[in-house]
């Protein structure tokens, strides 16, 4: 198992249709680092003050834990890790998390 940097966030705000805005926050890895490195996002809705304080959270490693860098069945390398906030209950679980 060869252990990942934590990941920096970016956070982007797109429009979709019949929705409106989106606002998502997505962990990004180095890309001298894997072949994939923006790994999975994480939607607000329209929150962008809720997608600051997950941008923060993720900044500071306090999100993804057990990383650690991964090949897929094409030999491609990403990061794999396990999210300790979930997009249901995103709000509680930064307020656990001191964010």
């Amino acid at each position: 198992m060869t252990t990942a940097p934590r990941p920096t966030a970016s956070i982007e705000s797109a429009y979709a249709p019949g929705i409106g805005r989106n606002i998502t926050v997505w962990f990004d890895y180095p890309a001298d680092l894997v072949d994939r490195p923006r790994s999975h996002g994480i939607s607000t809705g329209t929150d962008r003050r809720l997608a600051e304080r997950l941008a923060k959270a993720i900044d500071a490693g306090a999100v993804a834990v057990d990383r650690e860098i991964l090949t897929d069945i094409h030999g491609q390398t990403y990061v794999g890790h396990r999210s300790l906030v979930s997009g249901r209950h995103l709000a509680a679980d930064l307020a656990r998390l001191g964010f």
